[in-house]
């Protein structure tokens, strides 16, 4: 009973936010786009609850990698964070894609950070999506 109250919640919250917060998200995306171009979005596979592996989609705040010319071998140059890319790092709006997540199940409005692939601890419970907003362990300053 208080799964399914807990998932309507979610779902009923995750709705209301993305209408709310839609055209907020599509002057991101052109900003973004305008900036460093495509893709907007970049998808991180995580470990979610009991080890399913999960794709957390959010906005993409670092320039596309490039590939140094006359090189022997070809190797990326350091990806930095555009001037977007910060500030949307320091306001945790580049979290706001991760509603999609809850919508589709895959993570839950607060709860841990989604684990990377190479760890094996696993969750009984889902991820968490605002788990990095004032956490000052998250690296956002």
């Amino acid at each position: 009973m208080y799964a399914a109250l807990k998932r309507g919640g979610e779902l009923l919250l995750a709705g209301l936010a993305l209408i709310i917060l839609l055209s907020s998200m599509v002057v991101i995306s052109f900003v973004i786009m305008i900036e460093s171009g495509w893709p907007v979005f970049v998808r991180h596979r995580c470990r979610g609850a009991g080890g399913k592996i999960i794709e957390v989609l959010k906005f993409r705040t670092e320039a596309p990698p490039r590939y140094g010319e006359g090189m022997v071998l070809l190797r990326p140059v350091p990806v930095r964070p555009t001037r977007t890319g910060r500030i949307l790092r320091r306001t945790c709006l580049d979290g706001l894609p991760m509603l999609l997540n809850v919508l589709n199940g895959d993570l839950a409005f607060s709860g841990p950070p989604p684990l990377p692939l190479d760890d094996a601890r696993r969750y009984r419970e889902k991820p968490g999506v605002f788990w990095h907003c004032g956490n000052e362990n998250s690296g956002r300053k």
